[in-house]
């Protein structure tokens, strides 16, 4: 099975890119990068504190544990 990504894997590159676009059309692409990191890194933190409460509340482990018991199952059945 492909490995899934997460929303929290995108945060950090996106936000590098789009501070970089933001320093470039303001003159000074070196701080558009700086802070583009940084809000990445504070969005990822922030994401991952409501995602995993949110994702304890969904039972989301429970569907992940269930898929994966189904997945082992299907290959021992052929």
């Amino acid at each position: 099975m492909a490995k899934q990504h997460s929303l929290t894997e995108y945060l950090i590159p996106g936000s590098l890119l789009t501070g970089l676009g933001i320093g470039l059309s303001i003159g000074s692409p070196g701080v558009g990068c700086l802070v583009g990191l940084g809000g990445g890194f504070l969005l990822t933190s922030i994401c991952n504190i409501f995602l995993d409460g949110q994702s304890k509340l969904l039972g989301i482990e429970e569907l992940e544990q269930r898929i994966s018991k189904l997945e082992e199952n299907a290959k021992k059945n052929g």
